[in-house]
C-alpha cells in the first residue's frame, strides 16, 4: 500500500497540475487494457471526455486518498446511445490512444437517458488506498 503523501503525489502527477486526464464509460468490466465494454453512440464507442480533479483528500469511510471531479462531466444525447446501463470508469492521459491511469466500478449503474449523461461535480472521485491517512 501507499502511504498518504506517495498517494498525494501519485494523484496529483496523473490528475492534477498539468495533466489532462479524460473520462471513459463503460458497460460491463473494461478489462486489463481499459478497452473492453465501452459504452456506444451509433454503433461505434463514445469518446473520452476531459475532466479536471481537485487536490487530494481524505475519505471520511476508507483508509484511501482521493480526488473528486470539480466540474461536471457528460455526454449529450447526440454523443452516447441512451438505454446503456454505465457501470465501470475508466481514467486516462489523452483523449486517444493508450494511457489507462485508473479503472472504478460505479456503486450503482447509472442508465443513459435520451439527452445522455451527467456525472455532477463531485460524484466521480478516484482513490489509493493508503497504509494510514494524515491528518
Amino acid at each position: 500500500m501507499f502511504s498518504a503523501s506517495n498517494a498525494d503525489a501519485k494523484l496529483n502527477q496523473d490528475l492534477g497540475g498539468e495533466a489532462t486526464p479524460h473520462i471513459l464509460l463503460h458497460t460491463g468490466d473494461p478489462g486489463a487494457d481499459g478497452t473492453a465494454n465501452v459504452a456506444e453512440y451509433d454503433g461505434g464507442p463514445i469518446a473520452r471526455k476531459a475532466a479536471t480533479f481537485g487536490s487530494p483528500e481524505d475519505h471520511p469511510d476508507e483508509k484511501q486518498r482521493r480526488c473528486k471531479i470539480t466540474d461536471d462531466v457528460a455526454w449529450d444525447g447526440s454523443e452516447i446511445d441512451s438505454g446503456q446501463t454505465i457501470t465501470h470508469v475508466t481514467v486516462w492521459d489523452a483523449s486517444s490512444g493508450s494511457g489507462l491511469l485508473y479503472v472504478g466500478t460505479l456503486k450503482e449503474g447509472k442508465t443513459t437517458g435520451s439527452d445522455g449523461i451527467l456525472f455532477p461535480a463531485g460524484e466521480l472521485t478516484v482513490g489509493i488506498k493508503v497504509w494510514e491517512l494524515s491528518s
